[in-house]
């Protein structure tokens, strides 16, 4: 159940034998994975001591999750091109300021907002990295607001919305029915036959959707 569902409705819906579809696997083989979870944190500005310090430690702490395979922030950026740590933050803002792949996707343009990208393994618990990247961000300094994105994140959340709608639906639709039976016969005892068969197919069909 804990499976991305977004790695199962791709084996489904993708014919394997297609020029796409292979090209789409040696991508895959060649680069990793492709189901990321990005991590946007608002606050005054990035560049500044408290946001960076921030930014470095959530970098730390999501780089110990297991099944993150790669954690790309401006924390890490700044370590690979600064390993001496000798660059004040507005030289290194300065430096990323002109490089325009970091632009709205790292940084953006008022420099309030950033992003970090969790690439995750191929065979990585979605569910377990999402409520790892959740409990991270809950200690965050309240000065600052984060959330996660990704198509992990939405596919655990669709996941849960149905099983709610599983949960609440056939309670629902049961009592509908009884009270159309009721209309219609004015009789439990008549009701009863009928009542019979509308829950045998309900299980039936519950049964076979599991």
């Amino acid at each position: 159940m804990e499976e991305s569902l977004s790695v199962r409705k791709e084996r489904i819906l993708i014919v394997d034998d297609t020029p796409e579809r292979l090209r789409y696997d040696n991508f895959k083989a060649l680069f990793g994975t492709d189901e990321v979870i990005h991590v946007v944190v608002k606050g005054d500005d990035l560049f500044s001591p408290p946001f960076f310090a921030q930014l470095r430690n959530l970098t730390e702490t999501f780089d110990y999750i297991p099944g993150v395979s790669r954690v790309i922030s401006l924390p890490q950026i700044k370590n690979a091109v600064d390993p001496q740590d000798k660059w004040s933050l507005e030289r290194f803002a300065n430096v990323t300021s002109q490089v325009s792949i970091f632009q709205r996707y790292i940084i953006s343009p008022d420099h309030r907002v950033s992003g970090i990208t969790l690439i995750l393994d191929a065979q990585a618990d979605h569910y377990a990295i999402s409520r790892n990247v959740a409990a991270s961000l809950s200690n965050l300094d309240k000065r600052y607001h984060a959330y996660q994105i990704g198509m992990p994140t939405v596919s655990i959340a669709l996941s849960q919305y149905t099983q709610q709608d599983f949960l609440h639906l056939p309670v629902y639709t049961l009592l509908i029915v009884v009270a159309l039976l009721l209309v219609m016969f004015r009789s439990a005892v008549e009701m009863a036959i009928p009542m019979f068969t509308v829950m045998i197919a309900g299980v039936w069909t519950l049964g076979a959707i599991a």
